[in-house]
């Protein structure tokens, strides 16, 4: 049981430490993706 707990709380903890990494670069990346989908059909 002590086993299982353990990897529980290593997941959850992984789990927290992404989603609190996701939005940062995934914001970055919409905004990068904006930028370039509105950069494209003037270059077009």
């Amino acid at each position: 049981d002590s086993c299982l707990s353990f990897r529980r709380k290593g997941l959850s903890q992984s789990a927290l430490a992404l989603q609190a990494r996701v939005p940062t670069w995934l914001k970055l990346t919409s905004d990068d993706v904006k930028s370039r989908s509105s950069n494209w059909p003037k270059k077009a």
